[in-house]
């Protein structure tokens, strides 16, 4: 099920109606120019799109409940949450409504736009009686978010009695106004302060005292506006004024709305007009692409905290993390707002020393003035291990690439160089190498090899849709138990620039020792990650097995260049993005995160564009394309979305408005336009110009470089191509200047008015060659090309299947365990592996690396199909745990593997897997099946002599007081069965099938590491084996009888949801993501007081959601619990839904067949089974 939104973007012909309104608008026609990024939906409905408002003082969201002109997680007069990543420390929400002789305002259609080049939001209400509109605007310096309402009667005759009511959430009366405080958080040396917020009308109005529950308070304040006349219109503005307690500057802001009134909208547009003017400008017949990159600055600056220049992802999160705060940062360097980049490195280099660590997030509102120690001991600072040190190195690499000023890596050498050594030296000097993702030894980092953060953005997507039925399962996502070759390779271009910055600096021995590091580290890399039959990096290494992570991770494999550890001109660097390429893009230009994940973070498109544009790639035009086409339709970008393959349509999720994913998404076009590539250290950069598909010319206004600024125009006639550069810097600069035009003959190149000779060569389809030449301050430079198309030489692109590295030479070893070991705290910690490995020959595999079966054969079976290993042994949850589902686990080829070993007299044993039923080994088990029922800890008995034995053979208790203990049962059918839980002597604990001359024997038994490691050394004696595949080869083979048949039939468990509001799927609204439920007088009541409400989503998608049933533990008996969600989180195939108690404990089994809601469910009534 692919989920669809219908995105309907205003166009001018609706604007037109706005700018036809008399009087107010009329007066300001600089209202009536919007950008291109709005959206139109009916009455009711809210829009996909989202706004920012705000001036880096102030801030607030409008776009979701737009029917209700709500402004919601509102915060000033500093941006910053009062509590992080906690929506109940911002202020409001605030909604506006109207009302005509006691009745709502009837409305039919909602606009949601913007201001060109502004941060006025307009919410547009279109009826036949009345027209309204809400702007939405904050002015700079000024600590309020104002609401300007213009309401406009569109009949013949007078409207009466009309009245505005704003409602304001958790507020109280205060002065006449209403009132709301928060105490600001001190983590992170955060300042503390108390927040205020003062709501009030500049108009008469009356003030309604809040009711509801203390934290849910409901003010309102009530506008009556009275009659307004046919064809006229009434204004009417709200303020929500900021202040710091501490401060208390609310009387001189509230006094300052009310005296400058209207003309604070003016002040708004002008303060904006006048910041864009600053920056870097493109102008182009692409105005949704020239809005998309000005709406972007926007929304990175109205998220950049005011004083402290610090920026964020502000809708939830609120606070910085450092690789977020990388979109902000380079956007800024590319707009030319080189004070808010170095204000950015200097928030974090004090953050840092306030806090003394390195750490991935701060506060916004720390207090930067406050003095930094002369003795700061920089080695004893903490930091993160890995990656978050990297990306403050580099964001000094850029800021020096584009200013060539060295003074913020002079004042910060010590800071810096503590970044990188601090991912090989902890805050007491010891040196440290990561064991697993959380565990250290503490010997040196040799190999260079580092972990995850922990925190990288694109892991999740591929978590959130584990077990989707919406998207393939991700065999081939990372996992955080891995190395990783994303932190590697910040590591070491950090080494580099480092390196280099110390000989800028002198320091001859420390450049020395980071050079070292840094080609240490390179050739660690390169030795690791470089697989040269694919030509690509692979994007982690298995900790313990040191077995690649094969398939390409988009966004780990675009990393390289955009973060310059490799030049473009670098042969792996290109084959790198060609190679991820050829497995990850879809028809439409778009990546998805993996070759089997069709989700991609939203920061992705520009990578990918980033990369194309980089190495020139004819795609890049269309990469461009879909980078502006996914984009929501106000023009902001997500956490997470979701491919089509077949077009742009996409589903939102995660959190809104992000600066990071713009602020690189914006920062990627930009660069595709210009090819700008700085070096202003040494005096020089690059350039390469080229045009948005279907433009015939476009300008880059103010590219700020260095001490100056370059303005760059650019024509193209079809078979002359101009290219006209302006420089007003102080001091020369030598560019290395590409022309590149899709293939063709040039016949000649003028460079001023003079020919000049350029060595061209094609490649793709393109025709490119290089000009050196200088650019001059005050002065411009014409180039003039002539040229003749010719056939381009096409490009030649099919996606492909990932085909695996098949290992050779495997060795033979008594037992391959597929277990997902724990982790270690400390290199001597023991694990299944380590006490199996002690006493027979064992080769491991972690289920959390990505393989097919023609990978895991030859640790199997030889090439002539003799044994390669004796036990094929799945350890506890390593079949779920193991990003690998049903469709893996039963896919032919895996299923022709283990027959064909269990054949050969191959032994495949399961300890506690975690499969729900044999159905996920698809047609493996034939005429026998199992599925696994929850059940409270038993002890386990033995089956007669045959489990008595088998029991014996391997060393299992199953007799007498001490015996082993099991949770879970196998209801089974033509299975042979060696124990069983006490409390169901119905059903089984242990149970196999005899294959061949092999069998596979599962176990629902409680065994700790030791155990399992000595349960894996007895099946490692050829002896103990032999006599097993001969008890499986003779025992008896039964079922449970009865244990299929589905009481849901009778209509005891059914309900078809008539009686409960319903979402625009067929669902009600308010079941919860989880928690337990039960049937009382037919309807249902809520058991346990921890759930989720659905994700509002929920409403927006199209087909069945998915849904998962299991017994849970109520008062002494089972019910079962429910879990609703979106087929995103619970694929159909692992659903469970109640079946019959047995007993002591209701039995689940699997839904069969398609899921709908004419299906029954389960009332939580307690049903006995039929005899």
């Amino acid at each position: 099920m692919t989920a669809r939104f219908l995105i309907v973007f205003t166009v001018l012909a609706v604007l037109a109606s706005q700018a036809g309104w008399a009087g107010f608008f009329d007066d300001r026609p600089w209202l009536a120019e919007r950008s291109a990024w709005s959206e139109t939906v009916d009455a009711g409905k809210d829009p996909v799109g989202w706004w920012a408002v705000g001036n880096s003082r102030v801030f607030g969201i409008v776009g979701p409940n737009l029917s209700e002109a709500q402004i919601h997680q509102i915060t000033g007069p500093h941006i910053m949450l009062a509590g992080v990543m906690n929506n109940g420390s911002a202020f409001g929400p605030a909604r506006l409504s109207l009302s005509i002789a006691g009745r709502p305002a009837v409305f039919t259609k909602q606009i949601l736009s913007k201001v060109r080049g502004t941060d006025i939001v307009l919410m547009e209400y279109i009826g036949s009686e009345v027209n309204m509109i809400v702007i939405n605007y904050a002015p700079f310096d000024v600590n309020a978010l104002i609401r300007t309402v213009v309401i406009k009667n569109n009949t013949s005759a007078a409207l009466n009695d009309v009245v505005l009511k704003s409602a304001v959430g958790r507020v109280v009366v205060k002065d006449g106004m209403l009132f709301d405080t928060f105490k600001g958080s001190t983590d992170g040396n955060a300042m503390g302060q108390t927040r205020q917020m003062f709501v009030g009308f500049i108009e008469p109005y009356e003030a309604g005292e809040a009711v509801g529950q203390e934290q849910e308070k409901i003010g309102t304040l009530t506008v009556k506006i009275g009659s307004i006349p046919a064809g006229e219109e009434a204004v009417r503005t709200q303020f929500l004024a900021f202040s710091m307690k501490e401060i208390g500057d609310e009387a001189a802001t509230i006094a300052r709305v009310k005296s400058e009134n209207l003309q604070l909208i003016k002040k708004t547009f002008d303060d904006w007009r006048g910041w864009l003017a600053g920056t870097t400008t493109i102008k182009c017949e692409d105005q949704r692409l020239v809005d998309l990159l000005d709406d972007n600055k926007i929304l990175v600056k109205v998220q950049t905290a005011d004083p402290q220049g610090a920026a964020g992802p502000m809708e939830f999160f609120a606070g910085v993390w450092v690789r977020d705060s990388c979109g902000p940062f380079l956007y800024y360097l590319r707009m030319g707002n080189f004070e808010a980049a170095r204000k950015m490195l200097e928030f974090y280099y004090r953050g840092t020393v306030y806090n003394k660590s390195v750490s991935n997030w701060k506060p916004m509102d720390i207090d930067i003035t406050q003095p930094i120690p002369e003795d700061f001991d920089w080695n004893s600072v903490p930091t993160d291990r890995v990656e978050t040190p990297s990306w403050l190195i580099l964001q000094h690499a850029w800021y020096y690439a584009y200013t060539g000023d060295i003074e913020p890596i002079k004042a910060h050498w010590n800071y810096l160089k503590r970044c990188l050594m601090g991912q090989l030296y902890d805050e007491k000097g010891q040196p440290f190498t990561a064991i697993n993702y959380s565990g250290y030894a503490p010997v040196y980092n040799k190999d260079y090899r580092f972990q995850h953060h922990g925190d990288e953005t694109w892991i999740y997507p591929g978590f959130e849709v584990l077990n989707s039925s919406v998207f393939p399962e991700p065999n081939d996502h990372v996992h955080w138990d891995q190395y990783s070759t994303d932190s590697t390779w910040e590591f070491v271009t950090s080494a580099d620039v480092l390196a280099k910055f110390a000989k800028l600096l002198g320091k001859a021995s420390e450049a020395a020792e980071l050079d070292k590091i840094a080609k240490d580290s390179r050739a660690a890399l390169e030795r690791d990650y470089w697989m040269p039959t694919k030509g690509f990096y692979a994007p982690a290494m298995d900790m313990r097995t040191k077995d690649l992570h094969q398939p390409p991770f988009t966004m780990v494999n675009l990393n390289a260049l955009w973060i310059g550890y490799h030049q473009p001109a670098n042969p792996r660097a290109i084959s790198n993005v060609l190679e991820t390429m050829k497995y990850t893009m879809n028809p439409n230009y778009v990546t998805d995160a993996t070759e089997t994940l069709r989700v991609y973070v939203g920061m992705q498109p520009g990578l990918f564009l980033y990369n194309l544009a980089a190495i020139d790639h004819p795609f890049a035009p269309k990469a461009l394309k879909a980078l502006v086409e996914v984009a929501s339709p106000t023009g902001e970008y997500t956490e997470k979305q979701v491919t089509n393959p077949n077009g742009y349509d996409t589903m939102f999720w995660g959190h809104r408005i992000r600066p990071w994913e713009g602020g690189i998404n914006a920062d990627a076009a930009i660069f595709y336009l210009t090819g700008l590539a700085p070096d202003m250290g040494n005096g020089r950069i690059s350039l390469c110009p080229r045009l948005p598909e279907g433009c015939k010319s476009m300008s880059v206004i103010g590219q700020g470089i260095g001490r100056g600024k370059i303005d760059i125009h650019m024509s193209d006639t079809g078979t002359a191509r101009g290219y006209k550069l302006a420089y007003s810097g102080s001091v020369p600069i030598a560019v290395d200047f590409k022309v590149s035009i899709p293939q063709c003959k040039i016949s000649s190149v003028m460079l001023n008015g003079k020919p000049v000779q350029l060595s061209t060569k094609n490649k793709w389809g393109l025709t490119t060659g290089v000009l050196k030449l200088t650019l001059e301050p005050g002065k411009a430079a014409e180039i003039a090309v002539s040229y003749k198309p010719e056939k381009p030489e096409q490009y030649k692109f099919a996606r492909e299947r990932y085909k695996y590295i098949v290992p050779s030479k495997v060795p033979y070893h008594d037992i391959v365990l597929w277990s997902s070991e724990p982790r270690k705290a400390k290199s001597t910690d023991m694990g299944p592996y380590d006490y199996m490995s002690a006493k027979a020959k064992v080769r491991l595999i972690s289920p959390n690396n990505p393989c097919d079966a023609s990978w895991l054969r030859p640790f199997l079976l030889t090439k002539d199909g003799k044994l390669n290993a004796l036990v094929f042994f799945i350890g506890p949850n390593a079949i779920t745990n193991s990003l690998k589902y049903q469709k893996w686990w039963g896919d032919p080829a895996m299923t022709k593997l283990f027959t064909e070993f269990m054949n050969a007299g191959g032994v495949i044993v399961s300890v506690k897997g975690g499969e729900p039923t044999s159905d996920w080994f698809g047609k493996l088990f034939g005429d026998s099946s199992y599925f696994i029922v929850p059940t409270p800890t038993a002890p386990i008995a033995a089956v007669g002599s045959a489990g008595g034995e088998f029991a014996d053979l391997l060393g299992l208790s199953l007799r007498g007081e001490k015996r082993i203990s099991g949770s879970g049962m196998h209801v089974y059918k033509n299975l042979a069965v060696m124990a069983r839980p006490q409390t169901e002597p119905s059903a089984a604990a242990i149970s196999g099938k005899s294959f061949g001359k092999g069998f596979w024997v599962n176990m629902l038994i409680d065994l700790d590491a030791q155990q399992i490691g000595e349960l894996g050394a007895r099946l490692a004696k050829p002896g103990v084996v032999s006599r097993l595949r001969e008890l499986f080869a003779s025992a008896k083979v039964d079922s449970v009888k009865g244990a299929f048949e589905d009481y849901a039939k009778d209509g005891g468990f059914s309900d078809d949801f008539k009686s409960y509001p319903e979402g625009s799927v067929g669902l009600p609204v308010w079941l919860p993501l989880s928690g337990i439920w039960k049937m009382e007088a037919g309807e249902y009541h809520e058991y346990a007081s921890a759930y989720d409400l659905c994700s509002t989503a929920n409403a927006k998608l199209k087909g069945d959601i998915a849904i998962e049933f299991s017994a849970t533990l109520v008062d002494g008996i089972y019910e079962p619990g429910i879990v609703f969600n979106m087929p995103t989180r619970f694929s159909i195939a692992r659903s469970q839904m109640v079946r019959f108690c047995g007993g002591s404990a209701v039995w689940c089994g699997p839904i069969v067949g398609g899921f709908t809601l004419e299906h029954s469910l389960p009332t939580g009534a307690h049903h006995i089974p039929k005899d």
